[in-house]
């Protein structure tokens, strides 16, 4: 599975000739292509943006983090 996502990074996929989606990750970008790195940065800031206004945050009982940022930024 990994593999498979792996190779599906920074791909763009059309739906219905509308609207896209592209797997980005955050991390990864070598230091030497900082623009790269920028832009990717700034594409998990807007699917962040976007998921706090789609849905209630849910937070965890244990850590009282909230999830939904953790799935977006990879951690937790």
């Amino acid at each position: 599975l990994f593999e498979q996502l792996k190779d599906l990074v920074g791909i763009k996929h059309d739906l219905d000739g509308v609207f896209s989606w592209t797997i980005v990750q955050r991390d990864g970008v070598p230091q030497c292509k900082l623009a790269e790195r920028a832009e990717c940065n700034s594409k998990v800031a807007v699917a962040l943006s976007i998921m706090d206004e789609c849905f209630m945050p849910i937070v965890d009982r244990r850590t009282s983090a909230n999830l939904i940022h953790n799935i977006v930024y990879n951690c937790g």
